[in-house]
């Protein structure tokens, strides 16, 4: 994968116009263009769902590979280059009067692609031979005669993939991924140096890659065959329920004669460009910059991310994986960085001791030791990560994992007080869920809103102190407390409800930690 290459190309105008003193408009555009990727050695194939295989009866389904000669597409990419990619920008600042100003904003932006490059097709360019004793007791070979000889390729064959998985970068899988971001707010100055800052920020991403999904899946509808499933496609069950055989020679289970692509066994999407994102919040702050010998910044998020889509790596970009491929529209849920709530504040403060100070020291020795001391902290209180409630069931292997069903009316917590929780208490409630009927999926969330491991409450807090001991010589002491009142922040519980320890929590987070340290400066 070293020779994978991709370009990017960005071009933009802009412009403010001070329309009057207190009015400013910003507004311009931006064209990005990232071409599809490539390899410098030609050396990638695709899975093409329309080419005819000769190995299959020429049903649709077959290997292409990048470059050019016999056997080759003619093409050094299988991705099509996005040309779409204009965002225009727009900015208003107005200014209601000396100490209140009213700000807008909304823009389009674009992230080039990468997903592909992660998974992008190999086959047919190398070999990768196992070689076995035929009877367990002759050698596979002999060193003293040499590795036996290995068909190097590459193999440039539509059918070299045949019965086993590969991938399938889509003609439209490198469609950069958009994100709108939109804001309006006011800021006020306040008395004491103090600015205050409240705004409603939203935003809005799409074409956002889903990667690494499976998409040789069974319909649900074909479920109903589940007695069927495991039966060899030419035994007297199959016959019987006149399930034909896919193409001459074939040999497999009715399951896999049933594939949209009965060929392959998986069938990875390398970028499926369905996934969304939008984020909604009030954001509230109230900034102090330094004088009288404080300054801080308090501020307040009230917010909601919600997403069908949480990464490009697999299993993890759902939370708990795909359920059902043909209704991805049920993976839409919070984020699994959704934080609903999150207070913070940070300050730093001359402690007012020492010459000169509100407690006044004249003697120098005293003044040394105990005046220009400075505290500094930072608090934190947010919400508990939403949580995924999965089970060990699954369809057979050409759907995979499903989610279990949520019963109504059944709390889903056991004890979720952070004042009474001990770790020998059951946090979640087995009973709120169960396991769907065969052949079904189940209809809890990827990941629920309502669902949450415990948040996190923390103070930071250190005090330091120059002491200046010549021209050129000073002693810097410091003392440090991450966790200073030692909180237990718990860690999140176990969510699978066919493991026996569900519901228990076994983690917690890092207890109060001390740093003390001297420096000298020269």
């Amino acid at each position: 994968y070293t020779t994978l290459f991709r370009s990017y190309y960005g071009l933009y105008a802009q412009d403010h116009w001070k329309i009057r003193h207190n009015l400013t408009l910003s507004y311009g555009v931006r064209w990005e263009v990232s071409p599809a990727i490539t390899s410098r050695q030609n050396n990638t194939a695709n899975f093409d769902p329309t080419l005819p295989n000769p190995g299959v009866g020429n049903l649709p389904g077959a290997l292409i590979f990048a470059g050019f000669g016999p056997g080759r597409s003619g093409e050094k990419a299988f991705a099509t280059t996005d040309y779409k990619g204009f965002g225009p920008r727009l900015g208003i600042a107005y200014a209601l009067q000396k100490t209140t100003v009213l700000r807008a904003a909304y823009g389009l932006m674009y992230q080039p692609s990468d997903a592909s490059a992660i998974y992008l097709n190999q086959q047919g360019f190398f070999t990768n031979a196992t070689l076995n004793s035929l009877d367990g007791f002759t050698p596979a070979f002999n060193w003293a005669t040499g590795f036996p000889s290995v068909p190097q390729g590459p193999f440039f064959s539509p059918t070299f993939a045949n019965g086993a998985s590969t991938s399938w970068l889509q003609p439209n899988g490198d469609r950069m991924p958009d994100l709108q971001n939109w804001n309006v707010g006011v800021q006020q100055q306040l008395p004491w140096g103090i600015v205050a800052d409240v705004s409603y920020v939203g935003s809005a991403s799409h074409h956002l890659s889903n990667g690494n999904v499976s998409y040789n899946q069974l319909t649900p509808g074909q479920l109903s065959l589940r007695s069927l499933l495991g039966a060899q496609i030419n035994s007297a069950a199959a016959q019987a329920a006149g399930i034909q055989s896919p193409y001459p020679g074939f040999t497999g289970t009715v399951a896999q004669a049933i594939r949209p692509y009965p060929q392959y066994q998986t069938i990875t999407m390398t970028s499926d460009i369905v996934g969304n994102n939008t984020y909604n919040a009030l954001q509230v702050k109230a900034e102090k910059r330094f004088s009288q010998g404080i300054a801080f910044t308090v501020f307040y998020v009230n917010s909601k991310n919600l997403t069908d889509d949480d990464g490009h790596n697999g299993s993890a970009n759902m939370g708990n994986g795909t359920q059902n491929y043909y209704n991805l529209r049920a993976e839409k849920a919070v984020a699994a960085l959704d934080d609903p709530q999150h207070f913070g504040a940070s300050f730093t403060y001359d402690l007012p001791i020492g010459k000169g100070k509100w407690l006044n020291i004249n003697q120098p020795v005293v003044n040394r030791v105990v005046g220009g001391w400075h505290w500094s902290g930072i608090i934190t209180f947010e919400k508990g990560a939403p949580l995924g409630i999965t089970t060990e069931s699954s369809i057979p292997t050409v759907i995979g994992a499903i989610r279990p069903n949520v019963i109504n009316g059944i709390s889903p917590f056991v004890n979720n007080s952070r004042g009474s929780f001990v770790p020998q208490d059951l946090y979640l409630n087995v009973n709120a869920f169960a396991a769907p009927a065969a052949d079904t999926f189940g209809d809890a969330p990827r990941l629920s809103s309502n669902i949450r491991a415990f948040g996190a409450r923390q103070f930071d807090t250190a005090v330091f102190k120059n002491i200046p001991i010549t021209e050129r010589l000073s002693l810097n002491l410091k003392g440090e407390f991450f966790n200073a009142f030692n909180t237990v922040n718990f860690g999140a519980p176990v969510t699978d409800i066919n493991n026996p320890s569900f519901g228990t929590i076994t983690s917690a987070g890092t207890p109060r930690i001390v740093q003390l340290s001297a420096t000298v400066k020269w």
